[in-house]
């Protein structure tokens, strides 16, 4: 089945919908209350679907539209944002409550607190989603018009209960809305998370149709011709979780399938009306798992051997996580000027900071006045040599968020094991953990102290995020300040060869390539000193000519290596094998870094490999 595993509680949440607010009227948020009734609902349709503002601000016109209705459609209202927000991972949990808390503070209705656990659902979704779904009065619209055609069934349940039945009904109500308003990516949703067991996590028609149009060949055979756009796609995760999974469930969006059906060159086709309109932004599972952990945690630290990603991640997270709590896009959705206030800097704009991303690298010198504040070099106005008080790199970004409530903003700390942490940080420390961080929502459980130099009281904002690296060469994670562990989320980045596994330059693989060294790295000296992917790898590709393996080989590995196992020469022939390295004499062969030196790295490559199969 597509059930989505990172999202448990939305399905349950969900199916409480089904069976709360269909089936029985009752509300989601207040069950207590009898309020999904077909008479309000109705009293919905007419004034917010019926009766349409165009122009002007979304909340505006919807809170003009629902003046005139009692507090039960106000309600039923709450509710249906609760079941909006249920699909995605894009919006941050804050905004998808303030989406529900919005409704209630305009009618004076009690709002169980952001801190029950009821809420704890709003991290969790099952797809990225673009713009089109974020125009919330279209998915609205087929929420409340779904809701009354169940209600209408004479038997409700026997009608829930058929999932061809429910389609059948969902692609009326899409017919029958003006084209302009028209969008599949609810309608795709109530199947998914109903019926988790027959329809994928797709939530675009354009998607599902490129998906079907790819594989529809290999299961032509096995299905009726009559078959659904759905029923297709479940063949062919059928045919294709038996054929090439096996063991595992199949991610329509795994980079080895989503490159096949989605195409490398997306080109707008002339013709092609669905192209873009609901299209899904591309996933990355793993990506997914970080902005979760973030959003959770407040801070994250990535580690791993050198070469694996751990700084390409956290750029891409801090990307991630900005376009989508500031803007509500991808970040490859962003204009020029969105993109703009992702790029590293503490440019001002009319006082404010427009710069929502900062990057520092730690150091063996860094220190708190760096970070923090301090006293530093400077020039008087008359140009003498002075110390001033001057804010830090946290200290700014904090006091940033902290004008901008509503932006999230981030900071990268790069090669953060090489700092001194605990004299870096200071009273940070107790002031990091999210349920101590100052908020416009939270007035009194946040943490203040006194800064020991300026004497200002201060606060870490709720909307500053903290993405670290570490390389696990330099320093192991268990040497840590135990503090500093628990208030930061882990994640390991490890070397991933499966990314090479396409590319042979001069009939070696570099998977194998990547795993062997890998494997004898492991066995001889620590895992914390493999060699990662990206030493294989250019502008996020395997590398492709004997020259770029060459030069990666000489100018990079073996050096690394060569660090790796100083004075340990005989481990390092065993790791290269001794066409490479010259036991004897402690030291690399001279040829390789002679005009003979491709014809020898090349011919030695081969060898190692040649000789590990062998021993298989």
């Amino acid at each position: 089945m597509a059930r989505y595993s990172n999202c448990p509680q939305s399905y349950e949440v969900f199916s409480d919908f089904m069976d709360r607010c269909l089936l029985n009227d009752q509300s989601l948020i207040w069950p207590e209350k009898n309020v999904w009734t077909l008479e309000n609902l109705k009293k919905i349709k007419v004034n917010f679907i019926d009766n349409p503002i165009m122009g002007g601000e979304f909340w505006d016109k919807l809170f003009n539209q629902f003046s005139d209705l009692n507090d039960d459609c106000w309600r039923i209202l709450a509710d249906a944002f609760f079941v909006y927000t249920l699909p995605s991972t894009y919006m941050k949990p804050e905004k998808k409550y303030e989406y529900i808390n919005k409704v209630c503070e305009k009618r004076n209705l009690e709002l169980p607190d952001f801190k029950e656990d009821m809420w704890d659902v709003l991290n969790q979704g099952f797809t990225r989603t673009a713009i089109q779904y974020h125009q919330k009065y279209k998915q609205l619209w087929v929420i409340f018009l779904f809701a009354i055609k169940v209600k209408e069934k004479e038997d409700r349940t026997e009608f829930l209960d058929d999932h061809l039945a429910v389609r059948e009904e969902l692609y009326k109500i899409i017919d029958d809305i003006n084209p302009n308003d028209r969008s599949y990516g609810m309608l795709n949703a109530i199947l998914h998370l109903g019926y988790p067991e027959k329809y994928e996590r797709m939530i675009s028609l354009s998607d599902k149709k490129k998906a079907v149009k790819y594989y529809e060949d290999k299961i032509k055979d096995q299905i009726d011709s009559e078959a659904n756009l759905d029923q297709k796609l479940l063949a062919i995760r059928n045919y294709l979780e038996e054929k090439e999974l096996v063991d595992e469930k199949l991610n329509f969006y795994a980079p080895q399938f989503q490159e096949r059906w989605r195409g490398k060159n997306k080109v707008k086709e002339e013709n092609d009306e669905e192209y873009t309109t609901d299209e899904q932004v591309e996933e990355d599972p793993f990506l997914d798992e970080l902005v979760k952990t973030l959003r959770n945690k407040k801070q994250i630290i990535l580690y791993g051997p050198p070469g694996t990603g751990k700084t390409y991640y956290a750029k891409k997270l801090a990307r991630a996580i900005i376009s989508q709590d500031n803007f509500e896009k991808d970040y490859s959705q962003l204009t020029a000027l969105e993109k703009d206030k992702l790029q590293l800097g503490t440019a001002k704009n009319n006082g404010n900071s427009q710069k929502y991303l900062r990057f520092c690298t730690f150091h063996p010198a860094y220190g708190y006045e760096e970070f923090m504040e301090g006293y530093r070099p400077a020039l008087s106005e008359t140009g003498k040599a002075i110390f001033e008080l001057q804010d830090g790199i946290f200290k700014k970004i904090c006091n940033d968020a902290r004008e901008n409530p509503e932006q999230t903003y981030v900071l990268i700390i790069d090669e953060i094991n090489r700092g001194d942490i605990p004299r870096i940080f200071g009273e940070l420390i107790t002031l990091l953990e999210a349920d101590k961080r100052w908020s416009k929502n939270n007035e009194e459980d946040y943490i203040s102290l006194t800064l020991p130099a300026s004497q200002e009281n201060f606060t870490v904002p709720e909307n500053v995020n903290i993405i670290a690296t570490m390389n696990t060469a330099d320093k192991s994670i268990a040497l840590l300040d135990i503090a500093l562990r628990r208030r930061f989320g882990f994640r390991e980045l490890l070397p991933k060869p499966e990314l090479l596994e396409n590319q042979t330059i001069a009939e070696i693989n570099l998977s194998e390539l990547l795993n062997h060294l890998n494997n004898r790295i492991i066995e001889k000296i620590d895992k914390n000193l493999q060699i990662g992917h990206s030493y294989l790898m250019k502008n996020e590709k395997a590398i492709k000519t004997e020259e770029q393996l060459i030069s990666r080989i000489k100018d990079e590995i073996l050096p690394l290596l060569q660090e790796y196992c100083f004075d340990d020469f005989s481990t390092l022939e065993e790791i290269l094998g001794p066409k490479l390295f010259n036991l004897e004499q402690g030291r690399f062969n001279e040829e390789i870094f002679s005009s003979a030196g491709k014809e020898l790295i090349l011919d030695s490559l081969k060898s190692i490999l040649a000789e590990e199969k062998t021993n298989e």
